[in-house]
């Protein structure tokens, strides 16, 4: 680690440079330095302009930008919003949320699989609100009996599933193989929880027409839903 002062300059702890100004030191380094546009590029992924909404291809997969873009229009003062740690925890936080509308996140341990038990306790606890929990695969797999509980007790929010295939937090921040997962048929696992009720809905979504179609449906009273 390079530890830069005002007027000197510390490496790794142990030696340290004097009559180092920091205005002239930093452009200098910045010159030694490799471009990076990873962080920019992710950003640019997912970012939606004030007005603007973009739309897929009929068939193309469903983006990251699409989705939030449609989840915007759905939030309303009654939803409290709850992201588990990782890649839906940084697309959320860009939402504009309602004046009422409620927000919580796991930001003090970062523990992943938070979120599934969170979006539990907090229904029941606050039954007249409306959860809509954005949950990564990775964090599902962690903790995924909590929803078993839900169905029982009979309480119905909106669980967003995002299946990318891994602990994608975890390989961006050292890649590995150890971050790959299996790829679980996760609404047949929801359903099998559910056994003889039928206080559940579910749908895989893949295309943003099929979005547009599933959130329009969980807007109806019939369905409790996944």
């Amino acid at each position: 680690m390079v530890r830069i002062d005002a007027r000197r300059v510390t490496v790794a702890g142990k030696q340290t440079f004097g009559c180092i100004n920091m205005a002239e030191f930093l452009p200098e380094l910045a010159k030694e330095l490799k471009p990076n546009d990873t962080t920019w590029q992710a950003f640019q992924r997912t970012y939606v302009g004030p007005g603007k909404v973009p739309s897929n291809g009929k068939d193309e997969p469903l983006k990251g930008k699409i989705l939030y873009s449609h989840l915007q229009d759905w939030l309303h003062d009654d939803v409290t919003l709850l992201t588990d740690t990782g890649d839906a925890q940084f697309n959320a936080m860009k939402l504009k949320l309602p004046e009422q509308a409620g927000f919580e996140v796991q930001l003090q341990y970062g523990s992943i699989g938070w979120s599934v038990g969170a979006t539990l306790g907090y229904a029941v606890g606050r039954p007249k609100t409306r959860m809509l929990s954005l949950i990564g695969d990775g964090s599902f797999q962690v903790t995924a009996q909590a929803m078993s509980t839900m169905i029982r007790v009979g309480i119905s929010p909106l669980v967003l599933l995002i299946n990318n295939s891994g602990y994608v937090i975890e390989e961006e921040i050292h890649s590995g193989p150890y971050n790959q997962i299996s790829d679980w048929n996760y609404t047949a696992v929801v359903e099998g929880m559910a056994g003889t009720r039928k206080n559940l809905f579910t749908a895989k979504v893949r295309t943003e027409a099929e979005l547009i179609s599933t959130l329009k449906a969980v807007r109806s009273e019939e369905h409790s839903c996944k």
